[in-house]
């Protein structure tokens, strides 16, 4: 599964491919060090793991920063028809 993927299957509303890219890398870091914590093998790689959170709504990516979203959106409306 790729993030392509997860765009193409999905109508998930994301249209920044780079934001989302930030909150999989993270949630992937988040796995690993829960897996390193709990000494438990990793079943898949985190990054895939992520993904599939995101593809089925249990990853939600909420921005906090008021001026960035205000940012973003306007870059989004600029780059998208």
């Amino acid at each position: 599964m790729a993030l392509d993927d997860v765009f193409r299957a999905t109508s998930l509303g994301i249209r920044n491919k780079y934001l989302c890219t930030l909150a999989v890398a993270k949630r992937a870091r988040e796995i690993l060090e829960q897996a390193a914590f709990s000494n438990q093998p990793l079943e898949e790689n985190p990054v895939i793991t992520a993904l599939k959170e995101l593809h089925s709504r249990k990853l939600f990516i909420e921005l906090q920063d008021e001026e960035l979203k205000k940012e973003l959106e306007s870059y989004t409306k600029k780059m998208l028809p």
